[in-house]
Protein backbone atom coordinates (compact mmCIF):
# COMPACT_ATOMS: atom_id res chain seq x y z
CA UNK A 1 0.00 0.00 0.00
CA UNK A 2 2.81 2.40 0.94
CA UNK A 3 4.56 1.52 -2.31
CA UNK A 4 1.37 2.38 -4.26
CA UNK A 5 1.03 5.79 -2.52
CA UNK A 6 4.70 6.49 -3.20
CA UNK A 7 4.16 5.82 -6.92
CA UNK A 8 1.08 8.08 -6.98
CA UNK A 9 3.00 10.93 -5.29
CA UNK A 10 5.95 10.57 -7.68
CA UNK A 11 3.61 10.53 -10.69
CA UNK A 12 1.87 13.66 -9.40
CA UNK A 13 5.19 15.46 -8.98
CA UNK A 14 6.25 14.50 -12.51
CA UNK A 15 2.98 15.89 -13.93
CA UNK A 16 3.35 19.13 -11.94
CA UNK A 17 6.93 19.60 -13.10
CA UNK A 18 5.91 18.97 -16.71
CA UNK A 19 3.04 21.49 -16.56
CA UNK A 20 5.20 24.08 -14.80
CA UNK A 21 7.93 23.55 -17.37
CA UNK A 22 5.51 24.12 -20.23
CA UNK A 23 4.21 27.32 -18.64
CA UNK A 24 7.73 28.53 -18.06
CA UNK A 25 8.80 27.78 -21.61
CA UNK A 26 5.78 29.46 -23.19
CA UNK A 27 5.81 32.47 -20.86
CA UNK A 28 2.96 34.94 -20.40
CA UNK A 29 1.32 36.28 -23.56
CA UNK A 30 1.76 40.00 -24.16
CA UNK A 31 -1.37 42.10 -24.62
CA UNK A 32 -1.96 43.21 -28.18
CA UNK A 33 -1.19 46.94 -28.33
CA UNK A 34 -0.06 49.44 -30.97
CA UNK A 35 2.61 50.56 -28.51
CA UNK A 36 4.52 47.26 -28.63
CA UNK A 37 7.77 47.50 -30.56
CA UNK A 38 8.27 44.00 -31.90
CA UNK A 39 9.12 42.76 -35.35
CA UNK A 40 5.77 41.47 -36.54
CA UNK A 41 5.38 42.68 -40.10
CA UNK A 42 1.86 42.10 -41.25
CA UNK A 43 -1.57 42.37 -39.71
CA UNK A 44 -0.43 42.12 -36.09
CA UNK A 45 -0.32 45.12 -33.79
CA UNK A 46 3.44 45.41 -33.41
CA UNK A 47 5.62 47.89 -35.26
CA UNK A 48 8.49 46.64 -37.39
CA UNK A 49 11.90 48.17 -36.87
CA UNK A 50 12.30 49.46 -40.42
CA UNK A 51 15.81 50.44 -41.41
CA UNK A 52 16.75 52.97 -44.05
CA UNK A 53 18.17 56.44 -44.58
CA UNK A 54 16.53 59.59 -43.20
CA UNK A 55 17.54 62.74 -45.08
CA UNK A 56 16.81 66.37 -44.26
CA UNK A 57 16.39 69.12 -46.82
CA UNK A 58 17.36 71.67 -47.89
CA UNK A 59 20.86 70.25 -48.03
CA UNK A 60 22.86 70.43 -51.25
CA UNK A 61 25.18 67.67 -50.01
CA UNK A 62 22.47 65.00 -50.09
CA UNK A 63 20.39 66.25 -53.03
CA UNK A 64 21.51 63.37 -55.26
CA UNK A 65 20.66 60.85 -52.53
CA UNK A 66 17.18 62.35 -52.24
CA UNK A 67 16.63 61.79 -55.97
CA UNK A 68 18.17 58.35 -56.25
CA UNK A 69 14.85 56.51 -55.81
CA UNK A 70 13.98 57.72 -59.30
CA UNK A 71 16.85 55.86 -60.95
CA UNK A 72 18.15 53.10 -58.63
CA UNK A 73 15.72 50.49 -59.92
CA UNK A 74 15.84 47.93 -62.71
CA UNK A 75 12.30 46.74 -63.41
CA UNK A 76 9.67 49.34 -62.43
CA UNK A 77 8.81 52.44 -60.41
CA UNK A 78 5.35 53.39 -59.13
CA UNK A 79 4.49 56.58 -57.29
CA UNK A 80 2.07 59.18 -55.99
CA UNK A 81 2.90 62.89 -56.21
CA UNK A 82 1.15 66.24 -56.00
CA UNK A 83 3.55 68.27 -58.13
CA UNK A 84 6.28 67.41 -60.64
CA UNK A 85 8.04 70.45 -62.04
CA UNK A 86 11.70 70.00 -61.09
CA UNK A 87 13.65 69.65 -64.34
CA UNK A 88 16.29 67.47 -62.70
CA UNK A 89 13.64 64.95 -61.58
CA UNK A 90 11.95 65.01 -64.98
CA UNK A 91 15.30 64.37 -66.67
CA UNK A 92 15.99 61.41 -64.37
CA UNK A 93 12.60 59.92 -65.23
CA UNK A 94 13.09 60.32 -68.96
CA UNK A 95 16.52 58.69 -68.76
CA UNK A 96 15.12 55.41 -67.42
CA UNK A 97 14.18 52.39 -69.49
CA UNK A 98 11.93 50.57 -67.00
CA UNK A 99 8.14 51.21 -66.73
CA UNK A 100 7.34 54.25 -64.61
CA UNK A 101 3.72 54.86 -63.52
CA UNK A 102 2.75 57.88 -61.39
CA UNK A 103 -0.60 58.94 -59.92
CA UNK A 104 -0.74 62.74 -59.98
CA UNK A 105 -3.17 65.27 -58.57
CA UNK A 106 -5.90 65.90 -61.11
CA UNK A 107 -7.60 69.01 -59.69
CA UNK A 108 -4.37 70.94 -59.32
CA UNK A 109 -3.44 70.39 -62.93
CA UNK A 110 -6.95 71.10 -64.18
CA UNK A 111 -6.68 74.50 -62.50
CA UNK A 112 -3.50 74.97 -64.55
CA UNK A 113 -4.27 72.94 -67.66
CA UNK A 114 -1.23 74.19 -69.53
CA UNK A 115 0.99 72.93 -66.70
CA UNK A 116 -0.33 69.40 -67.07
CA UNK A 117 -0.01 69.52 -70.84
CA UNK A 118 3.57 70.69 -70.47
CA UNK A 119 4.31 67.96 -67.93
CA UNK A 120 2.71 65.32 -70.12
CA UNK A 121 4.90 66.54 -72.99
CA UNK A 122 8.06 66.49 -70.90
CA UNK A 123 7.26 62.97 -69.67
CA UNK A 124 6.18 61.68 -73.05
CA UNK A 125 8.43 58.63 -73.34
CA UNK A 126 6.64 55.32 -73.85
CA UNK A 127 7.88 53.92 -70.54
CA UNK A 128 6.18 56.71 -68.50
CA UNK A 129 2.45 56.74 -67.66
CA UNK A 130 0.77 59.57 -65.74
CA UNK A 131 -2.51 58.61 -64.05
CA UNK A 132 -4.97 61.35 -63.09
CA UNK A 133 -6.60 60.71 -59.73
CA UNK A 134 -10.09 61.88 -60.74
CA UNK A 135 -11.81 58.55 -59.90
CA UNK A 136 -10.20 57.88 -56.52
CA UNK A 137 -13.00 59.59 -54.59
CA UNK A 138 -10.62 61.84 -52.64
CA UNK A 139 -9.99 65.58 -52.53
CA UNK A 140 -6.29 65.60 -53.44
CA UNK A 141 -3.53 63.16 -54.18
CA UNK A 142 -1.15 64.82 -51.76
CA UNK A 143 1.06 61.75 -51.15
CA UNK A 144 4.75 61.86 -51.98
CA UNK A 145 5.84 58.24 -52.19
CA UNK A 146 7.64 55.98 -54.64
CA UNK A 147 8.19 52.23 -54.78
CA UNK A 148 10.51 50.37 -57.11
CA UNK A 149 11.95 46.90 -57.26
CA UNK A 150 14.97 47.92 -55.16
CA UNK A 151 14.19 51.25 -53.48
CA UNK A 152 11.27 52.82 -51.60
CA UNK A 153 10.81 56.48 -50.64
CA UNK A 154 8.25 58.14 -48.37
CA UNK A 155 8.79 61.87 -48.19
CA UNK A 156 7.30 65.25 -47.36
CA UNK A 157 8.57 66.81 -50.59
CA UNK A 158 7.08 67.30 -54.02
CA UNK A 159 9.29 66.95 -57.08
CA UNK A 160 9.69 70.69 -57.55
CA UNK A 161 12.56 73.08 -57.10
CA UNK A 162 11.42 74.67 -53.82
CA UNK A 163 11.07 71.25 -52.18
CA UNK A 164 14.61 70.25 -53.09
CA UNK A 165 16.37 73.60 -52.73
CA UNK A 166 14.47 75.88 -50.34
CA UNK A 167 11.98 74.13 -48.02
CA UNK A 168 12.48 72.13 -44.86
CA UNK A 169 11.64 68.58 -45.94
CA UNK A 170 12.34 65.01 -44.87
CA UNK A 171 12.98 61.97 -47.07
CA UNK A 172 12.98 58.36 -45.84
CA UNK A 173 14.62 55.84 -48.20
CA UNK A 174 14.42 52.12 -47.47
CA UNK A 175 14.88 48.70 -49.03
CA UNK A 176 12.38 47.04 -46.68
CA UNK A 177 10.54 44.29 -48.64
CA UNK A 178 7.34 44.43 -46.54
CA UNK A 179 6.88 48.15 -47.20
CA UNK A 180 7.66 47.48 -50.87
CA UNK A 181 4.90 44.87 -51.11
CA UNK A 182 2.43 47.09 -49.23
CA UNK A 183 3.05 50.12 -51.44
CA UNK A 184 2.77 48.00 -54.59
CA UNK A 185 -0.54 46.55 -53.36
CA UNK A 186 -1.87 50.05 -52.60
CA UNK A 187 -0.74 51.40 -55.96
CA UNK A 188 -2.45 48.54 -57.79
CA UNK A 189 -5.68 49.20 -55.89
CA UNK A 190 -5.56 52.94 -56.60
CA UNK A 191 -4.68 52.53 -60.28
CA UNK A 192 -7.41 49.90 -60.70
CA UNK A 193 -9.96 52.27 -59.14
CA UNK A 194 -8.80 55.09 -61.42
CA UNK A 195 -9.36 52.87 -64.46
CA UNK A 196 -12.74 51.57 -63.24
CA UNK A 197 -14.23 53.14 -60.06
CA UNK A 198 -16.74 50.30 -59.61
CA UNK A 199 -14.05 47.62 -59.63
CA UNK A 200 -12.65 48.54 -56.18
CA UNK A 201 -14.78 48.81 -53.04
CA UNK A 202 -14.25 49.96 -49.46
CA UNK A 203 -13.91 46.30 -48.43
CA UNK A 204 -10.97 45.93 -50.84
CA UNK A 205 -9.16 48.77 -49.07
CA UNK A 206 -10.07 47.28 -45.69
CA UNK A 207 -8.57 43.96 -46.76
CA UNK A 208 -5.43 45.85 -47.79
CA UNK A 209 -5.20 47.40 -44.31
CA UNK A 210 -5.77 44.03 -42.64
CA UNK A 211 -2.92 42.46 -44.61
CA UNK A 212 -0.42 45.35 -44.56
CA UNK A 213 2.11 46.45 -41.97
CA UNK A 214 0.85 48.63 -39.13
CA UNK A 215 3.86 50.88 -39.81
CA UNK A 216 2.22 52.17 -42.99
CA UNK A 217 -0.20 55.10 -42.75
CA UNK A 218 -2.59 55.74 -45.63
CA UNK A 219 -5.07 58.62 -45.57
CA UNK A 220 -7.98 58.69 -45.46
CA UNK A 221 -7.93 54.97 -44.53
CA UNK A 222 -6.10 54.85 -41.19
CA UNK A 223 -4.05 58.04 -40.67
CA UNK A 224 -6.31 59.76 -38.18
CA UNK A 225 -6.75 56.61 -36.10
CA UNK A 226 -2.99 56.03 -35.85
CA UNK A 227 -2.05 59.65 -35.13
CA UNK A 228 -4.78 60.20 -32.55
CA UNK A 229 -3.92 56.94 -30.78
CA UNK A 230 -0.25 57.89 -30.64
CA UNK A 231 -1.02 61.28 -29.08
CA UNK A 232 -3.69 59.88 -26.77
CA UNK A 233 -1.27 57.24 -25.42
CA UNK A 234 1.75 59.56 -25.12
CA UNK A 235 3.63 59.27 -21.82
CA UNK A 236 6.49 61.77 -21.88
CA UNK A 237 6.98 63.87 -25.03
CA UNK A 238 5.30 65.03 -28.21
CA UNK A 239 7.10 66.80 -31.06
CA UNK A 240 5.53 68.08 -34.28
CA UNK A 241 7.20 69.74 -37.25
CA UNK A 242 4.61 70.59 -39.88
CA UNK A 243 3.41 73.08 -42.43
CA UNK A 244 -0.01 73.25 -40.74
CA UNK A 245 -1.31 72.10 -37.35
CA UNK A 246 -4.96 73.14 -37.58
CA UNK A 247 -7.09 70.03 -37.04
CA UNK A 248 -9.37 70.73 -34.05
CA UNK A 249 -9.40 67.13 -32.82
CA UNK A 250 -5.60 66.96 -32.87
CA UNK A 251 -5.33 70.32 -31.07
CA UNK A 252 -7.83 69.16 -28.42
CA UNK A 253 -5.81 65.98 -27.84
CA UNK A 254 -2.67 68.08 -27.45
CA UNK A 255 -4.47 70.28 -24.90
CA UNK A 256 -5.32 67.16 -22.90
CA UNK A 257 -1.60 66.32 -22.83
CA UNK A 258 -0.40 69.74 -21.64
CA UNK A 259 1.34 68.10 -18.68
CA UNK A 260 3.79 66.45 -21.11
CA UNK A 261 6.84 67.92 -22.83
CA UNK A 262 5.28 69.31 -26.04
CA UNK A 263 7.06 71.34 -28.72
CA UNK A 264 5.73 72.23 -32.15
CA UNK A 265 7.64 73.79 -35.04
CA UNK A 266 5.47 75.32 -37.75
CA UNK A 267 5.09 78.32 -40.04
CA UNK A 268 4.20 81.74 -38.70
CA UNK A 269 0.77 81.98 -40.34
CA UNK A 270 -2.68 83.00 -39.15
CA UNK A 271 -4.01 79.47 -39.67
CA UNK A 272 -1.63 78.15 -37.00
CA UNK A 273 -2.53 80.77 -34.37
CA UNK A 274 -4.99 78.46 -32.59
CA UNK A 275 -1.95 76.55 -31.34
CA UNK A 276 -0.88 79.47 -29.17
CA UNK A 277 -4.33 79.81 -27.64
CA UNK A 278 -4.47 76.07 -26.98
CA UNK A 279 -0.93 75.33 -25.79
CA UNK A 280 0.77 78.65 -25.01
CA UNK A 281 3.50 80.56 -26.81
CA UNK A 282 6.34 78.77 -25.00
CA UNK A 283 5.56 75.43 -26.69
CA UNK A 284 5.48 76.81 -30.25
CA UNK A 285 8.49 77.51 -32.48
CA UNK A 286 7.42 79.61 -35.45
CA UNK A 287 9.67 79.20 -38.47
CA UNK A 288 11.29 82.46 -39.56
CA UNK A 289 14.23 81.42 -41.74
CA UNK A 290 12.92 78.92 -44.30
CA UNK A 291 9.50 77.60 -45.26
CA UNK A 292 8.59 74.58 -43.16
CA UNK A 293 6.98 72.03 -45.51
CA UNK A 294 7.74 69.24 -43.04
CA UNK A 295 5.24 66.62 -41.78
CA UNK A 296 6.81 64.92 -38.80
CA UNK A 297 5.53 63.64 -35.44
CA UNK A 298 7.44 62.22 -32.48
CA UNK A 299 5.53 60.57 -29.65
CA UNK A 300 7.79 59.14 -26.94
CA UNK A 301 10.02 56.75 -28.95
CA UNK A 302 8.02 56.59 -32.19
CA UNK A 303 8.62 58.81 -35.23
CA UNK A 304 6.10 59.41 -38.00
CA UNK A 305 7.09 60.95 -41.32
CA UNK A 306 4.81 61.40 -44.30
CA UNK A 307 2.95 63.71 -46.63
CA UNK A 308 0.06 64.64 -44.33
CA UNK A 309 -0.42 67.94 -42.58
CA UNK A 310 -2.26 67.95 -39.27
CA UNK A 311 -5.49 69.13 -40.87
CA UNK A 312 -8.92 67.59 -41.34
CA UNK A 313 -8.56 67.70 -45.12
CA UNK A 314 -5.28 65.77 -45.04
CA UNK A 315 -6.41 63.15 -42.53
CA UNK A 316 -9.99 62.65 -43.74
CA UNK A 317 -10.12 63.52 -47.44
CA UNK A 318 -6.73 63.24 -49.19
CA UNK A 319 -4.58 60.37 -50.36
CA UNK A 320 -1.59 60.75 -48.05
CA UNK A 321 1.13 58.23 -47.18
CA UNK A 322 3.32 58.06 -44.09
CA UNK A 323 5.41 55.62 -42.11
CA UNK A 324 6.05 54.92 -38.42
CA UNK A 325 9.66 54.34 -37.35
CA UNK A 326 10.94 53.08 -33.99
CA UNK A 327 14.72 53.14 -34.45
CA UNK A 328 15.96 55.69 -31.86
CA UNK A 329 18.67 56.91 -34.23
CA UNK A 330 16.03 58.61 -36.40
CA UNK A 331 14.69 60.61 -33.46
CA UNK A 332 18.26 61.53 -32.57
CA UNK A 333 18.67 62.95 -36.09
CA UNK A 334 15.69 65.30 -35.87
CA UNK A 335 15.66 66.36 -32.21
CA UNK A 336 17.64 69.51 -33.03
CA UNK A 337 14.60 70.90 -34.88
CA UNK A 338 12.87 71.51 -31.56
CA UNK A 339 15.53 73.57 -29.83
CA UNK A 340 14.67 77.25 -29.68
Amino acid sequence: MKHRYRLIIIAGLVIMLFVFGQLHIQGPSLPSSPQNTGTQGRSGDEFMNITGILLLGPNTNNRNKRSQTLDQNNDFLYGWIYDISYNSAIKRMNNQSFPLRIIVENDKYEQHADDFTELDTKLSDDHITLLKDENLGITYTHAKAFVGDTRRAIQTANLNRTSFVENREHFFLSNNPVIRDDLIALFKLDSKKIADPDSVSASDYQQFLDESSVNLLVCPLNCREHIENLIRNAHSRIRISAQYVIDKRIINLLKQKKNLDIRIRTNNSDSNRDLIRALGQERIIFEDKIYNHDKLLIVDNTLMIGSMNFSDNALDNNREIGILLIDPSYIEQVKGLFQK
